[in-house]
């Protein structure tokens, strides 16, 4: 649904901006046939993640360090376009946007203890529980307070500190745990994209060299999109426990 959307915003901007088509007629068989007989082995790469993950042989964070061996057997000696060289100057350059990364989630995470010892998400959730009737009218709180969390927390101190406050409150109101761990998931990922503290935004700033005030002009309509996204997986459950119940049951 959301690759859907953003497909469709994306062909909106292209159009409004008149950019230009990388080509001017449709690929024919024999070309996609061999596009896709080089890309074959690289197109491999998620597969080996995810299911290296999915069959237990490495955890996700082994997962990206084979991802990086494996492309670098692909660059090196299957496409031979890697030398030692350009590996070095990769090497800096994920040297240097990791380190800013990882100093915002150094500082993210800081935060977040800062609040833990103040009881401020305890708190919350508390007058959360207390305050609110309605499952309907909790989730749009549960969503206001987790994108403001987004803009300043990294998304795992967000989830280490809040999800065992707010499972159990959701899990009070009726709401499908699945149903709420999309949404709390689905509030993080904004937050990566979201002003001061976007984990992503600072990541793609980096990598690309655009400005942060470039980036925030740009990303707007897909903020809203996103927004728009949000609401309909909160109060449309079967977007999150449509497919579940069908394989597993209700």
């Amino acid at each position: 649904m959301l690759c859907a959307m953003m497909m469709g915003l994306v062909a909106v901007i292209s159009k409004k901006r008149n950019y230009a088509p990388i080509r001017e007629k449709r690929a024919s068989a024999k070309e996609i046939a061999i596009s896709a007989k080089d890309a074959f082995l690289a197109l491999l790469l998620p597969v080996i993640i995810i299911g290296g993950i999915r069959f237990g042989v490495f955890t996700p964070t082994e997962a990206g360090a084979a991802a990086v061996l494996y492309a670098l057997v692909l660059g090196m000696f299957v496409y031979k376009q890697m030398n030692t060289s350009l590996l070095w100057s990769a090497t800096k350059e994920s040297v240097l946007a990791s380190a800013n990364v990882l100093l915002i989630i150094c500082v993210a995470v800081g935060f977040s203890k800062f609040l833990t010892w103040e009881r401020v998400p305890q708190n919350l959730a508390t007058w959360l529980t207390g305050a609110v009737e309605s499952p309907f009218t909790f989730l749009l709180l549960v969503n206001l307070f987790l994108l403001i969390i987004g803009m300043f927390l990294e998304g795992n101190a967000v989830m280490i500190v809040l999800a065992p406050l707010l499972a159990p409150v959701a899990a009070s109101y009726g709401i499908d745990p699945v149903h709420f761990g999309i949404i709390f998931i689905f509030n993080s990922a904004i937050g990566t994209i979201t002003p001061p503290l976007g984990t992503v935004m600072f990541t793609t700033c980096s990598i690309t060299k655009v400005s942060i005030e470039d980036f925030v002009k740009e990303v707007m309509p897909f903020w809203i999109l996103l927004l728009v996204a949000l609401l309909m997986i909160t109060y449309i459950p079967m977007i999150s426990i449509g497919l579940p119940n069908m394989v597993f049951g209700s």
